[in-house]
């Protein structure tokens, strides 16, 4: 499995924080300096550089490494509360990714030494289906459409890449350690989520 939507939705007024504390730590973003090659448009190879930034909330003495910051932990935390307990996370746990405007963030799969196999994804800007930049995921090439939906998951694992439009893009990630197959039977079984959610953060949206 490559990508599923939830019916999980992050409330306005997380949403709301996240957009802030993305505002107002700039100068913390992580520039992700991978580069990857890709076929132009006349059938040459071109490398080009990822235009993704990284808001690692997490401590770590590994990649993204932070210091440690109240507002964060606080967020991370009421999203790490979501997630049933025997889910297993990355030690980054949750993280904002951002785009630029017609930024591009090539066609690539994630080490496994991440431990984000799957991500589960809350868009935060643009928020809405018609201006968010979807990401494309496959096992060959990405040739699955990740829609846009308060809450998805894809797969990691994949390749997969997005090609930005004129709008900042930024969401929310929680850094899954699970294929996404195995994470989509924990949902199907209501084990990849806390049910009932005891919080004020998310809700399931009715179908």
């Amino acid at each position: 499995m490559i990508y599923f939507k939830t019916s999980l939705v992050m409330s306005e007024n997380m949403r709301g924080e996240f957009n802030a504390v993305l505002e107002e730590s700039q100068e913390l973003l992580y520039r992700h300096t991978a580069q990857s090659v890709i076929k132009n448009k006349s059938g040459f190879d071109e490398v080009v550089d990822h235009a993704l930034d990284i808001l690692f909330m997490t401590q770590s003495n590994g990649v993204g490494a932070i210091e440690s910051n109240p507002i964060h932990e606080n967020l991370v935390q009421r999203c790490v509360d979501i997630m049933h307990p025997d889910v297993p996370l990355s030690p980054q746990k949750v993280t904002i990714m951002h785009v630029e405007p017609h930024g591009v963030v090539p066609e690539h799969s994630d080490s496994p030494q991440y431990g984000r196999r799957t991500s589960i994804v809350f868009p935060l800007r643009p928020y809405n289906p018609t201006d968010w930049a979807v990401c494309r995921a496959g096992e060959e090439s990405p040739d699955t459409v990740c829609e846009w939906h308060p809450c998805y998951a894809f797969s990691t694992e994949a390749r997969h890449e997005v090609y930005n439009n004129g709008f900042d893009r930024a969401a929310v990630q929680i850094w899954v350690d699970l294929t996404t197959s195995e994470a989509y039977d924990r949902y199907k079984k209501d084990q990849l989520f806390c049910k009932p959610l005891n919080s004020n953060d998310f809700y399931f949206q009715k179908s």
